[in-house]
């Protein structure tokens, strides 16, 4: 591998060499006490709402370099009002997830509207958004605290669940549910890599060295498993 494609590699997987280091630096200091299941099942349940809004936000960007200023107050809006309905109007969880995902796409749709059909800055608009549906948020629940105790809910979504999966084999010690759902992601990227190398071979496009994909895909693999195995004991 000559320099230049050193450096392309290097600058193209930036992020995930820093992280495999950083990683590696507590790993090393912790004894190996950071990647613990309940640390990383504790990293998941914690940030879940950083992914999910993450996501959002990534088709925001795509379309042109927008920015939606205003998703951490509808979300806060929005769980204000599921947590108001199963708490206050002992209304079934289901049907206030229901509710909560209703209210999300038509606050989406109404600031969507601003900023396609009225030309409106998606950056006024949903700044706006954001004072407003924070303003909200303190209206639903009056200033206050609204504490969960429905356990089915908590269990699914508040971080009570073990390695995320029903364990549906019943196995003391070892979620194997968990551990082959691990090994169903790493047969689905096996399978999208085979296909990919096919596709371009075929159309006559240029494609990495075999041994150079096969290395990848060992060491994906590798980590995938190792995660789900961390998480399934």
């Amino acid at each position: 591998m000559d320099k230049a494609k050193v450096i392309n590699f290097t600058k193209k997987y930036t992020m995930i060499i820093a992280l495999v280091l950083v990683t590696m630096f507590f790993f090393i200091k912790t004894g190996g006490k950071i990647l613990w299941p309940q640390n990383v099942s504790n990293l998941i349940s914690q940030n879940a709402y950083v992914f999910v809004l993450a996501s959002g936000m990534l088709f925001c960007i795509l379309t042109g370099g927008n920015i939606d200023l205003s998703i951490g107050s509808v979300v806060c809006f929005v769980g204000s009002i599921g947590a108001t309905m199963m708490e206050t109007k002992g209304l079934n969880f289901v049907v206030s997830i229901i509710i909560m995902i209703i209210f999300g796409l038509l606050i989406g749709a109404w600031q969507g509207f601003w900023i396609a059909y009225v030309r409106i800055p998606p950056f006024i608009v949903t700044l706006a958004g954001m004072l407003v549906f924070r303003g909200l948020s303190n209206v639903v629940l009056q200033g206050q605290t609204v504490p969960l105790t429905n356990q089915t809910y908590i269990k699914l979504f508040g971080g009570g669940a073990d390695c995320y999966v029903p364990d549906i084999f019943g196995m003391k010690g070892f979620n194997l549910t968990c551990m082959l759902f691990g090994i169903l992601i790493c047969s689905i990227y096996i399978l999208l890599q085979c296909k990919s190398r096919i596709n371009k071979t075929r159309k006559g496009y240029e494609t990495e060295a075999l041994h150079t994909m096969l290395l990848k895909v060992i060491v994906i693999c590798l980590a995938i498993l190792a995660f789900f195995f961390r998480l399934s004991q």
